[in-house]
């Protein structure tokens, strides 16, 4: 293999439009879905649709670049360099940027995992820019260093494994999972067929599910729900177009698309765990998923560079080894990888390949993929310039090569996400924090009139309401931070039948819903306040 040598340290910006699929047309393998009675339509025509509707600027890098890129403040005072990146290991999503800083920031030159939000870009020079001082440090105790994850050891993926795992002791189960109260006294379904489509989609708390269709033995499509990517994607068992599958599901009675929720599955006969016998899910149960994995529990962080060496599967068949990733930085997420094929098994020599993320498992030893070795040959050549991936045909074709809708590269919303912002204001002694504390609890259901903004109580922040139409009247209800609704992926429209479960509480001269959780029709929920704390509280720890 002619591999590429990375020894630049310039990060180049690239601009492109998001525009799709070319000339591949759906196979029987696609996960395009058409509405009852219309004909199947091909990648072209839909990515077309998609182009039209997310056409704006990407900004394309090799991962390498990022690596070794100099962090400056807003005075342009060098305060570090990047030594890594800890991405999610489902949606690829950059979670955190792992810096070492040159004695400017009180660290001594460690290594310390900073959120990704928190950081800006400079193309010309090219640096990231960290909107922190040593001064801002000392003043911001949400912010400051100890609270980000301080990394000395030379192999530190214990270390974010356990803070992971902290983390998630802390929050309540049902806080994490949207489909606890859907579960709970449903019935129960058992059906085996073929995986037909796998999907993931964004819940309304703001993770990313696994979804797949299944064509049934009775000749049904079904589709079920399994669980967050990260953990779906990441066991020796991720579903794979093709793949027998036997099932065994909860009911959702009140979900408008039909879905069921997964309980347990065997894909190809291996075992994927997902909920106990009370519904509860594994990944945030108790001890985590030491009950699915054993001492070695498997967690959604992961550092890009235990990424680039894994070994390839693909549908059981040896694929070679990943060599290298596309970051899409204004939407912080891993794009692409590029595989080195195994030419003994393909036949493809001197010729790296491009692979979506989105079809990518990432395992603890190795990545699987799921494509043939048909798609592998047909699939695009990893170009040599980024900027190559901006053309419509380039970006196109890297999907439908492999059958899959391209990707939508969602730009962050960093207007609420530096340092300062993240935490002024938002401490116990906060005017919302003690009012929804002593506040009175109180349920709503009812439709979605109108979603608005505005602010609440003397402080001059931007929160999201929601006006509901009831049985009582109308109700204003206010949902949280602005940005902290858009992450949780709180997207709620006219007409969506909702259950609040609120406080009522006095702030400044009036009284106000304040919003704990927002449950759907179909019975997924979204948390915004958990043990009297907001969650965009625990969120400022988190990174991404």
């Amino acid at each position: 293999m002619n591999r590429r040598q990375y020894t630049t340290r310039t990060l180049t910006l690239v601009a492109g439009l998001a525009v799709s699929a070319m000339p591949v047309l759906a196979g029987p393998e696609s996960n395009a879905r058409s509405s009852k009675g219309e004909p199947q339509r091909s990648y072209v025509e839909r990515s077309l649709d998609q182009a039209a509707e997310h056409r704006r600027t990407l900004a394309f890098a090799e991962w390498s670049e990022l690596v070794g890129t100099e962090v400056v403040n807003r005075n342009g005072t060098s305060l570090a360099t990047v030594n890594d990146l800890i991405i999610d290991r489902g949606t690829g999503r950059i979670m955190s940027v792992v810096i070492r800083d040159g004695g400017l920031l009180g660290l001594g030159g460690k290594l310390v995992a900073v959120p990704y939000r928190a950081f800006e870009f400079n193309s010309t020079p090219a640096e990231l820019v960290l909107d922190v001082t040593p001064e801002h440090l000392e003043q911001a105790p949400e912010f400051r260093a100890e609270n980000w994850i301080e990394l000395d050891s030379a192999d530190w993926t214990d270390e974010l494994r356990e803070s992971y795992q902290e983390t998630v002791r802390g929050i309540d189960a049902d806080a994490r999972d949207p489909f606890a109260r859907g579960v709970k006294d449903a019935d129960t379904a058992e059906f085996s067929g073929h995986i037909t489509a796998v999907r993931r989609v964004q819940t309304m708390g703001g993770d990313e599910n696994v979804e797949i269709d299944i064509r049934t033995e009775d000749d049904a499509t079904r589709t079920v729900v399994l669980g967050p990517s990260w953990h779906v994607m990441s066991n020796p068992a991720a579903p794979m177009r093709t793949a027998k599958i036997s099932v065994t599901a909860y009911e959702l009675p009140r979900d408008a698309k039909g879905r069921l929720v997964a309980k347990s599955v065997e894909v190809n006969g291996a075992k994927l765990p997902l909920r106990d016998n009370k519904g509860n899910a594994m990944w945030y149960t108790g001890d985590h998923t030491s009950s699915a994995y054993g001492d070695d529990a498997m967690t959604p962080m992961l550092r890009i560079t235990d990424l680039i060496g894994k070994d390839v599967n693909a549908r059981g068949e040896d694929g070679g080894e990943i060599i290298g990733a596309i970051l899409e930085l204004s939407s912080g997420r891993v794009a692409m990888l590029e595989l080195d094929p195994d030419e003994n098994i393909l036949g493809i020599a001197d010729e790296s390949k491009c692979l979506p993320w989105t079809i990518a498992a990432v395992g603890d030893e190795s990545v699987g993929v799921d494509a043939d070795r048909d798609m592998l040959l047909a699939s695009r050549p990893m170009p040599e310039q980024t900027r190559m991936l901006s053309t419509p045909t380039e970006l196109g074709s890297i999907y439908s090569a492999f059958r899959v809708d391209v990707a939508e590269f969602k730009p962050l919303d960093r207007s609420e996400n530096t340092a300062r912002k993240q935490v002024l204001n938002w401490s116990d002694r906060d005017e919302i924090v003690r009012a929804y504390q002593a506040g009175e609890k109180q349920t709503v259901t009812g439709k979605v009139r109108a979603v608005s903004s505005g602010p609440l109580g003397s402080t001059e922040r931007d929160m999201r309401w929601v006006t509901l139409s009831t049985d009582r009247g109308e109700r204003e209800i206010v949902l949280g931070p602005e940005w902290f609704v858009d992450q949780r992926g709180l997207d709620l429209g006219s007409g969506d039948e909702i259950t609040v479960h609120a406080k009522r509480a006095r702030v400044g001269d009036r009284f106000v819903l304040i919003a704990s959780s927002v449950e759907s029709a179909d019975g997924t929920s979204c948390t915004l306040w958990s043990d009297e704390r907001p969650a965009w509280k625990a969120s400022m720890h988190k990174g991404g």
